[in-house]
């Protein structure tokens, strides 16, 4: 089977593994839910790495855990998303993550699903709790949107601020900076 076949944009029937990475603690996950409701992790830790890389990392973790059976792999990482999206098409990175995410791609024989997830998203449901798991499996706080406000309405941080300290997207934060009646009095 070529690459572009190997890498799927739509669900498979086979196990969910949900990714992250978290540039605090220089560590990437892989987490799965085992039968039973309990979840599974393999950690890395890596403090020289770029948090992309971690995430790419945690992602080549995730593609050897069943090499023989088709699964899905949800990352909040866009840029790891899109790269295995066009493995095996023209113009493909030629990075140390592509590298790296390749070389576990061939390493399987079944095929995998690579799903994006936006991270910190209030829509309830199995990927928005798998992707919370991971996140706190990487050592990072999780910050709700209500916490996330909660905090500017205590403090009245700005936005790349409020990203920063609440991990999450600068959209979602200047939204929050700009739906304050304080700051925009």
């Amino acid at each position: 089977i070529s690459l572009r076949h190997r890498v799927l944009d739509t669900p498979v029937d086979g196990p969910t593994v949900f990714t992250d990475a978290s540039s605090a603690t220089s560590q990437g996950v892989a987490v799965w839910q085992v039968p039973g409701g309990k979840w599974e992790s393999k950690l890395i830790t890596d403090s020289s790495a770029s948090v992309q890389m971690l995430e790419a990392r945690a992602v080549a973790v995730a593609l050897h855990l069943w090499p023989q059976t088709p699964c899905n792999i949800v990352t909040d990482s866009a840029f790891v998303a899109k790269m295995l999206l066009r493995m095996g098409k023209e113009g493909q990175p030629n990075t140390a993550a592509a590298t790296l995410l390749e070389e576990a791609l061939v390493a399987r024989s079944a095929p995998i699903a690579i799903l994006h997830v936006r991270s910190h998203s209030e829509v309830p449901g199995f990927f928005t709790m798998g992707n919370d798991v991971a996140d706190q499996a990487a050592g990072g706080q999780v910050y709700t949107l209500r916490e996330a406000r909660d905090l500017h309405s205590a403090l009245h941080i700005g936005a790349k601020a409020l990203a920063r300290t609440c991990s999450i997207p600068i959209t979602v934060a200047r939204e929050v900076v700009q739906t304050c009646p304080h700051c925009n009095s």
